[in-house]
């Protein structure tokens, strides 16, 4: 059975893996580097989408083939993400440091700290979620929203993500 939690748990744990490595280097490095992983990516996409075709063709798919296509989308909008990081570090915004100054401070919570644990059944998502979703800052999120960049929905002083509109604009900013 198709378990789209498990993939999106493996999609989460690839992209944090390339996040990790891509910190690791050198500022002026970490462009090419996400360029490079985007390039590999794309392709085992493309290669995985030419593969499924030709087995669905032959009749030797043991797979539905709405929930294989529900998979390469999941793993397209995971390699928009780091068309997002690309985009927004080639502008100067370095999306990373607020994330970088927490990992130093290391988890610190009182009884007033709300954690964040994402909902797969939500739908809308505040800032906190949508910055950990496309794993960018929150000051990121909060600069795209008020330049009206990013997909939102404003309720008074609340701002909430539609996660359709935001996997679309992911889409769209890709090309």
């Amino acid at each position: 059975m198709y378990d789209s939690y498990r993939l999106r748990d493996n999609l989460e744990s690839l992209l944090d893996g390339i996040r990790e490595e891509m910190l690791r280097k050198k500022k002026e490095d970490r462009i090419s580097f996400l360029k490079i992983e985007i390039q590999k990516w794309e392709q085992k996409v493309l290669g995985d989408r030419v593969q499924f075709r030709r087995l669905l063709q032959e009749g030797e798919l043991n797979i539905d083939p709405e929930v294989f296509e529900n998979e390469l989308d999941e793993e397209e909008l995971a390699i928009g993400r780091i068309y997002l990081w690309i985009n927004a570090m080639e502008s100067g915004n370095d999306i990373f440091e607020s994330d970088s100054k927490m990992e130093d401070k290391g988890d610190i919570q009182d009884e007033n700290t709300l954690t964040f644990e994402p909902d797969p059944t939500n739908q809308y998502m505040d800032i906190h979620q949508v910055a950990k979703y496309l794993q960018v800052s929150e000051s990121y999120i909060y600069r795209l929203s008020s330049e009206g960049e990013i997909p939102r929905i404003k309720m008074g002083n609340l701002i909430r993500f539609d996660k359709d509109e935001i996997d679309k604009w992911m889409r769209r900013k890709r090309g």
